[in-house]
């Protein structure tokens, strides 16, 4: 069953550019890494209603690491789908109205820079959960993010499908006894 996000995406320029405006430390990482700063300092900053994650633009179709082909989701929608043809588009709504108005007046971003979209997390943006957690490192390696992948999997499958609500409201974590 898929995750359905929908967000705004920001290039990896305009992504460095609202970090240095909102002061959030890069750590020193390469751009395919900047969701864990962004993370961090967004749990830090209690704005758990935003996760950051890369991506490579859905409209590129290019399957490699360069920057002009990928960038920053700021996701605030979540869904689920029973299969890849399901075709999840997500609004804009208030709450996303709040979160590019920050982006713009805080982050200094253009709106131009802003593109709304509904993606299929094909990426793994929600591997580690729903809101964003503090974590004082560059990021994974990946072969632990495979391990995790794998280990999540095998509980998910053997507890079954979360309920989505269940699930946010927990704070991206399975509820006690699920």
């Amino acid at each position: 069953m898929p995750n359905y996000l929908g967000g705004y995406y920001l290039p990896f320029p305009a992504t460095r550019h609202v970090m240095k405006n909102l002061q959030i430390d890069d750590k020193g990482v390469e751009n395919w890494r900047l969701e864990f700063p962004v993370n961090d300092w967004l749990a830090k900053q209690g704005k758990k209603d935003v996760l950051a994650g890369v991506l490579q633009h859905p409209s590129t179709g290019r399957d490699a690491r360069e920057d002009e082909d990928h960038g920053l989701l700021l996701v605030t929608q979540f869904g689920w789908s029973e299969g890849y043809k399901d075709n999840v588009r997500f609004k804009e709504g208030e709450k996303e109205k709040r979160v590019k108005e920050w982006l713009i007046n805080d982050g200094g971003a253009k709106e131009s820079d802003l593109e709304w979209m509904s993606v299929c997390d094909k990426h793994g943006i929600t591997r580690l959960g729903f809101v964003p957690t503090e974590n004082d490192t560059s990021g994974l390696e990946s072969d632990t993010l495979i391990h995790l992948t794998r280990e999540q999997a095998k509980r998910w499958r053997a507890a079954g499908s979360p309920d989505p609500a269940e699930y946010i409201a927990a704070g991206g974590l399975r509820p006690q006894g699920a």
